[in-house]
Formats: C-alpha cells, sequence, structure tokens
C-alpha cells in the first residue's frame, strides 16, 4: 500500500504530535530542542549555532486548532523580541490566521512547508510513524497509552506471581501496574505547573502587587542592620583604591532608594524636542521622570520603558539603556518594578526599536532615583 502524502499526514496530526516532529526536525540540524507547554499554547525551543559559527535561537508556536487573532501574533512577536529568538508559527488542522494576524518578523509555516522542511532534515520515517500507530490503534489489541499492545495474560500472570511471592517480590509491580503509578506523577507535576504559571502571570499583570512587594523590601532592608566583614589575620589581597573626582571629593555610596550618581551638567531639555529629534541631541546628558512601563534583558544589556510625565501630564515613551551589573545587584532598598516612578539620568543615543513595531527615544542610564 502506499504512504499518503506528507502534508496530508501532517495536517490531521493533534498539537502534541506536531510539536514532536517540530522538535525532531530541529533536532535532525544539530540543535537543542525541548517541548514547552506556555499555558493552553504548545511551543518548540531549539537553541544551536548556523553554519558559520553564529549562535540561533527558534521559539516555535504550533497550532492545529481554532482561530488566531492579531492581538495574539503580535503579544507573541513582542515576546521572542524582548527573548531574543526568531518566531516560528506552525498552523495546521483546523488552525487558522485572521487576515490581519500576519506579521513580517514571525515566519509561517503549514503543513505543506512544515512537510517541505521533514524532507529537507531526512526525518519522513518519524512522521509516517503516527499513521502506523493511528492503524494498530484500530484493532482488537489492548495497548497502553505509549501505544504499545499489552499482554493481557503474561499482566494476570505477574499480578498472581507477585501476590504469591515472598521477601521482596511482593514489592514488585506489574508493567500496567507501573505506568498507571507514573501516570498519576505526571499529572501531579503538570498541574503543578500550570499552578505556578498562573501564579507568574497574575504577578505579571498586576503592576500594583509587585510595587507592594517593592514596598516591603525596601521596608525590609531600611531594617537589615550594616554587617561588618570578619578581619582576617591572614594577609589581605590588595585591592584597587577607588577613583577621586578631580575636585578631591569621594563620591557618595548610593543608599536605598537611588542607583548612580546623578551627572551634575545635565541639559534642560523637554521631552517633546527629544521625541520630535532624537538624532539632534546624541551625546547630551538628559534628565526625566515618569512611571516604569516594561523592563527587559537582552544577554549582557538590560533595557527599561519610562512613561515621561512633565507638568502633571504624559509626555511619550523613552528606552533607557545599561550594561548588566551597573545597578541594582545586592540591593535591598530598590527594584525597577512595573508601576514604580522614578527619575533617570542619562546620555542620547539615539532612537530603539525594543518594543516590536514602535521606534523611541533612548539614552545610556547612568543613574536611577526613586521619586
Amino acid at each position: 500500500m502506499s504512504k499518503p502524502p506528507l502534508s496530508e499526514v501532517i495536517s490531521a496530526r493533534t498539537v502534541t504530535e506536531a510539536a514532536a516532529i517540530v522538535e525532531r526536525v530541529w533536532e535532525a540540524r544539530g540543535y537543542d530542542a525541548r517541548i514547552r507547554f506556555s499555558g493552553p499554547d504548545v511551543h518548540v525551543e531549539a537553541a544551536g549555532e548556523t553554519p558559520d559559527g553564529t549562535a540561533r535561537e527558534v521559539r516555535v508556536w504550533v497550532t492545529a486548532g481554532g482561530r488566531i487573532a492579531a492581538h495574539q501574533t503580535r503579544a507573541y512577536a513582542q515576546q521572542c523580541d524582548r527573548a531574543d529568538v526568531e518566531p516560528y508559527l506552525v498552523v495546521i488542522g483546523d488552525a487558522r490566521l485572521a487576515g490581519d494576524a500576519h506579521r513580517p518578523e514571525i515566519v509561517e509555516l503549514d503543513a505543506s512547508s512544515l512537510a517541505a522542511r521533514v524532507r529537507e532534515a531526512g526525518v519522513e520515517s518519524s512522521v509516517y510513524d503516527f499513521v502506523e500507530r493511528a492503524a494498530d490503534a484500530g484493532d482488537d489489541v489492548a495497548r497502553d497509552w505509549l501505544g504499545d499492545p499489552i499482554d493481557e495474560t503474561a499482566e494476570a500472570t505477574a499480578t498472581d506471581d507477585d501476590s504469591s511471592a515472598d521477601g521482596d517480590d511482593e514489592d514488585r509491580l506489574g508493567r500496567r501496574a507501573a505506568i498507571k503509578r507514573g501516570s498519576k506523577y505526571v499529572v501531579a507535576s503538570f498541574l503543578t505547573y500550570l499552578a505556578v504559571e498562573r501564579l507568574s502571570e497574575e504577578l505579571r499583570r498586576s503592576p500594583g502587587l509587585r510595587s507592594d512587594i517593592d514596598r516591603r523590601i525596601a521596608w525590609l532592608g531600611a531594617r537589615v542592620p550594616d554587617l561588618e566583614a570578619p578581619i582576617s589575620e591572614s594577609t589581605p589581597e590588595p585591592t584597587e583604591a577607588p577613583e577621586t573626582p578631580a575636585n578631591g571629593s569621594i563620591p557618595s555610596v548610593p543608599n536605598g532608594s537611588a542607583q548612580g550618581t546623578p551627572p551634575a551638567d545635565t541639559t534642560a531639555l523637554s521631552f517633546e524636542s527629544l521625541r520630535s529629534d532624537p538624532a539632534a541631541f546624541v551625546g547630551t546628558t538628559v534628565r526625566y521622570s515618569g512611571e516604569v512601563a516594561e523592563t527587559t534583558e537582552r544577554r549582557s544589556k538590560r533595557f527599561v520603558v519610562i512613561r515621561v510625565e512633565e507638568g502633571g501630564a504624559w509626555r511619550g515613551d523613552l528606552v533607557g539603556r545599561w550594561p548588566a551589573g551597573r545597578f541594582f545587584d545586592g540591593s535591598l532598598g530598590f527594584r525597577l518594578l512595573d508601576g514604580s516612578t522614578v527619575t533617570v539620568w542619562g546620555d542620547v543615543l539615539g532612537t530603539s526599536s525594543v518594543i516590536v513595531g514602535e521606534t523611541l527615544p533612548a539614552i545610556e542610564v547612568v543613574a536611577f532615583e526613586r521619586v
């Protein structure tokens, strides 16, 4: 009997089976791939190197049913951009993309294009295995949840032997009993994972809750006594002396509500002027206050989006950037959380598109202070 078309086989798969196919395709290319469940969505994440040795990370959203709206693909693209991974979207079966849900930064694959990737990777046999399992499932042979046939006679004999055995044999489990017990652990672990994901999502959506946690941490930090390091009798390692400014004063150490030392030569530049032409003010040291809208990390860089306020009114969004380790290390009194209000000092860089689809004025941050 001839095999059905590969694209037809892929289109008939469930979302988890399709994710397994995508995982095998990336593994055949030499990538480390894994399937991850994010709420109701199924993602395949793969990391590896291109032929020229460049590091590469991709995230593949796999869906096999329902309608995908524009706001879903926009949120997915933003998540991938913040994580610095390439976004892919596999749409098979009854799944459909809304007309306005297509985005240029997302690589879309249907059953036919995924079939082409399967052929390129040489993993067609693993795809057709699903067809053989489906055919086997239609017979009268009892099967376990792994798809393997169950020898009921052997199971009954093993159960009888287990019940009549002495000593250690009383603790032996038949195959079916072992699978049932293992499945309970799997289900319990999955439910725990969903509960943790839900709690994490609630924290992410509630700036007020995170701000309350920040205030409690600040309260605790203000009451933790300063502890001096124990003095060792051994010869200490030489350490570098702190730099002394030209005027001979010692730079102040940031307290619980500030990070960094605010510069003295700040230019009074309205945010409207900066937003209208950021390139004209590159290198200018500026100061703005506003509410933290979003924070993100990209390898060795940290970013914050601040909703700038002037004269009691919102004037626009500003992107702040700084290298990892410059701020917040070991600070109990100050955390940069969404919804908190801060003053920021920095040098104008030009523009940044840290948020997908938006180009905003950007600065290199040199100091923060809680308002």
